[in-house]
């Protein structure tokens, strides 16, 4: 997913911003995972920053999506997200928040994103095109000098 600032809204069609698809939290840690990886320089230094054994197999396995007896790809959970934040200096909630997003929570959060994601496109749409006009209205409300 695609944030934008002020002034891509005001020449974006609003087709372009529903269109973005966003992202499971599996696929947001498993790329931030990569990341961290390749900050540490490899899968064994991460372990061993994270004071984990450097020859435990987990991070390779949930790198490359290992099935084993389950036949469900091997997940990177809360727990483990967290002590890796912690083991390499990020904030807590890193490895949830989508790189392409510039890390940038989402904004709504009486709104689960895997509701709002669900939507049809053409109500994604609604609903942006809806917030954008509150926008546009604060935005004008600041040049009058009238702001709230």
């Amino acid at each position: 997913m695609h944030w934008v600032n002020s002034d891509e809204l005001h020449h974006a069609p609003s087709a372009q911003l529903s269109n973005v698809r966003m992202k499971t939290i599996e696929e947001i840690r498993l790329e931030r995972l990569r990341d961290l990886v390749s900050e540490a320089g490899s899968v064994a230094n991460l372990n061993r920053i994270a004071k984990r054994n450097e020859r435990d197999a987990t991070i390779s396995q949930i790198l490359n999506r290992w099935e084993g007896k389950t036949g469900k790809p091997k997940e990177l959970g809360s727990a483990m997200a967290r002590a890796l934040e912690e083991a390499m200096g990020k904030e807590v909630g890193w490895m949830d928040n989508d790189p392409a997003t510039g890390g940038a929570a989402w904004p709504f959060p009486d709104i689960d994103p895997a509701r709002f994601s669900a939507l049809p496109e053409r109500l994604r749409g609604r609903a942006e095109e809806r917030v954008l006009e509150i926008i546009k209205e604060w935005e004008a409300s600041i040049k009058s000098g009238a702001a709230a």
